[in-house]
């Protein structure tokens, strides 16, 4: 009796505990389903981390000055970096990190946020943001914000988005960024009269060193009082323009011998505008604000647009002057992708009983297939938990493509079996001869099938990124097809 034959009888024997088995693999092939990530595409993009470094109003030449070379000096010790790109904006710094394939990001992310610590000791240093993410990659949604009764201006609905909307859905797991586009900034435009200047001698080098003297909150210690202890700080910073406006830049000495204070409103004039704007966004022919919502590598869509959709509900409820109107949702796609997947690999496996029912004409033989397609396929999601491998458009077109294979096996074993059967043979010896005198084809056919997929081990880079899911796939529904065909379908048949 061969290796097969033995194995065949041995299930045969014992139909309960083989029985048993794949019900526990398929339920745990069900478990691991509700589990993996879902997302449209497999991981693509190259190992990237993106640093955000916010600093004040200041110009994006100072940012680049000041943290941009610091920045660049200080990741010249990390290892398996590829490249940095920066891009300095007002009071913003935004660098990315792009490692080598074969690095270990997790240890990258960690080597700089250690390698970034003194950037971040700064004082003038509002927040360093590092997080693995790659700006490249398409927005999981896409909001607008809207004013349609006019009772908040551009720039007040941007300054909302700014500042409250935006750092709620940050905190969210899974979310990376939110970009704000469009709205307006407000900006104080100091305008300065050069005939005034020249007259009472002052110069730009001055005004910068008077507004930045006055533009400072002093920490004037604590007070104790009657068991209480409070903070006492000096609040001098300039907040509107009427302030600045005020602010005595030197003092003359006049006809009569007084000392007249020159404030800026003397030598010029100060006032609030709008910044100029390199985006206009229309939400259902309302001029508004965009926001643009990114995922982090590795999060699931599904999950981070479900969360995003209930946080904007809630600030919905909180901010009953605007309107939060959903312009794109990534997830929707994913979704509707997926099931078309899942349909078509559905009908796929009832044609594919179809034809067994016209052919062999037995409903035993039937129920025997339609079990084993099933638990095979939970096998392989059971396989792609264990590996970490996400469900996608590929890894769902490799388990399609594996569906309509592995019933191959399963046809083969049951005909065979069946037709010793039909010949007189007990069904223990039916199961153990039919079975054995088919498992070597099915074993070589199974095994050729995976061999196709065996240079895929040499592709480096995005390539084996994109191909690696459908060949893990289509390789782990076949050898589940071919285990499920040599011991499930005896103990059935």
């Amino acid at each position: 009796m061969t290796f097969a034959e033995s194995l065949a009888a041995l299930a045969a024997r014992r139909p309960v505990a083989i029985s048993v088995t794949a019900i526990a693999v398929a339920l745990v092939g069900w478990l691991s389903w509700q589990q993996i990530p879902v997302d449209l595409l497999p991981d693509i993009q190259s190992p990237t981390i993106a640093v955000s470094i916010r600093a004040g109003d200041r110009p994006p030449t100072e940012m680049e000055r000041l943290y941009g070379e610091q920045l660049e000096q200080r990741l010249f010790t990390v290892q398996g970096i590829r490249e940095i790109t920066q891009v300095a904006r007002s009071g913003k710094l935004v660098a990315t990190i792009i490692f080598d394939w074969d690095a270990n990001i997790e240890i990258g992310l960690i080597e700089v946020q250690k390698a970034l610590g003194p950037i971040g000791a700064d004082t003038a240093v509002e927040e360093i943001i590092v997080r693995r993410f790659d700006p490249r990659q398409a927005p999981v949604l896409n909001y607008g914000l809207v004013a349609p009764d006019g009772k908040l201006d551009l720039a007040e609905l941007r300054q909302l988005a700014r500042r409250q909307i935006g750092p709620n859905l940050e905190q969210l797991t899974g979310v990376a960024e939110v970009r704000v586009t469009g709205g307006r900034e407000k900006e104080i435009r100091i305008q300065l009269d050069n005939y005034k200047l020249d007259a009472f001698k002052v110069t730009l080098a001055q005004i910068e060193q008077r507004l930045q003297a006055e533009n400072l909150d002093y920490n004037a210690g604590t007070l104790d009082q009657e068991s209480q202890i409070f903070l006492v700080r000096g609040l001098s910073r300039l907040n509107q323009a009427s302030d600045i406006a005020q602010v005595v830049v030197k003092y003359i000495t006049a006809d009569d011998g007084s000392q007249q204070a020159i404030r800026i409103s003397d030598i010029g004039s100060v006032n609030l505008i709008d910044q100029d704007f390199d985006h206009l966004v229309r939400v259902n022919g309302i001029e508004g604000v965009g926001l643009a919502i990114y995922k982090e590598a590795g999060a699931n869509t599904v999950e981070v647009s479900n969360l995003v959709h209930e946080a904007m509900r809630n600030l919905s409820l909180d901010l009953p002057d605007v309107q939060l109107i959903e312009v794109n949702d990534g997830a929707a796609l994913v979704k509707d992708a997926l099931s078309d997947l899942q349909i078509a690999a559905g009908v796929g496996i009832l044609l594919a009983l179809v034809v067994l029912a016209l052919f062999l004409r037995s409903p035993g033989a039937i129920l025997v297939v339609f079990a084993a397609v099933p638990i095979s396929i939970l096998a392989t999601l059971f396989l792609m938990g264990l590996s970490s491998q996400t469900l996608n458009i590929v890894t769902l077109a490799g388990l399609a493509l594996g569906a309509g294979m592995l019933v191959d096996n399963a046809i083969v074993v049951v005909e065979s079996i069946y037709r010793k059967l039909s010949e007189g043979e007990s069904p223990l010896s039916a199961a153990s001869t039919g079975t054995g005198q088919v498992a070597g084809a099915i074993a070589v056919s199974t095994l050729t099938t995976c061999v196709v997929f065996l240079p895929v081990i040499f592709v480096q880079g995005m390539a084996a990124r994109l191909i690696e899911g459908i060949a893990f796939t289509v390789t782990a529904s076949l050898f589940a097809s071919l285990m499920v065909a040599m011991m499930l379908i005896p103990a059935l048949a």
